[in-house]
C-alpha cells in the first residue's frame, strides 16, 4: 500500500511540475491583452474567458499538489505542539471530511463533465471556445486530488500504528 501512495505521490508532483508553465501561459496572454485594450485600442475577445477557464482547471489540478506538498490552508496553533504520530492520528480522522467532500464533488463534476462532453458544450460568448475539455480537466484533477488524499491517509494510517516516521523512499 506504500508503494502505491509513492506512485500517487509521484503522479501529483509531475503535475505539479507543469503548474508554473501553465501560469506562464496565463500571465504572459493576459499582459497580451493588456498591452492589446490599452496601447492598440484592438481588446481580444478570448483572453480573459480562456484564462478563466485554465484557472479552473489549473484549481482542479493543483489540489494533489497542495496535499503531497503541504501547502493548503490549515491552523497550526495547537497542531504543531502535537508529536508526529498524534498527528498521523488526527489526520486519519479528518481525512474521513475530505473524502466525503472530495466524493460528493468528482461524483458530481464527473455527472456535469460526461453530460458536457456527450453535448459537445461549447460557451455561449463571442468567443465560444469548447468548455467540455474543461469540464473534463476539472473531473479528472479532482479524481487525482481524491487519489492523494488517499495515498496521504494509508501513509497516516501506517505512521499512526507504527510510530515510526516514513523516509523519502518510504520505509
Amino acid at each position: 500500500m506504500l508503494r502505491f501512495s509513492r506512485f500517487i505521490d509521484g503522479i501529483s508532483r509531475w503535475m505539479g511540475m507543469i503548474f508554473p508553465y501553465l501560469a506562464l501561459f496565463m500571465m504572459i496572454t493576459g499582459v497580451y491583452e493588456v498591452v492589446m485594450r490599452y496601447f492598440f485600442n484592438m481588446p481580444t475577445t478570448w483572453v480573459w474567458e480562456l484564462n478563466g477557464l485554465l484557472l479552473s482547471s489549473y484549481a482542479a489540478l493543483g489540489g494533489g499538489y497542495a496535499l503531497i506538498t503541504n501547502t493548503h490552508v490549515k491552523v497550526d496553533i495547537i497542531y504543531s505542539r502535537f508529536s508526529y504520530r498524534t498527528k498521523a492520528i488526527m489526520d486519519t480522522f479528518s481525512f474521513f471530511f475530505l473524502f466525503l467532500f472530495l466524493g460528493v464533488l468528482a461524483w458530481q463534476t464527473g455527472k456535469m463533465s460526461l453530460h458536457s462532453v456527450g453535448n459537445l458544450e461549447q460557451s455561449t460568448t463571442l468567443f465560444g471556445p469548447p468548455i467540455y475539455p474543461f469540464k473534463v480537466v476539472m473531473a479528472i484533477g479532482i479524481f487525482f486530488f481524491l487519489l492523494q488524499g488517499l495515498a496521504l491517509f494509508i501513509r497516516n494510517l501506517h505512521i499512526a500504528f507504527t510510530g515510526k516516521e516514513l523516509t523519502d523512499n518510504g520505509a
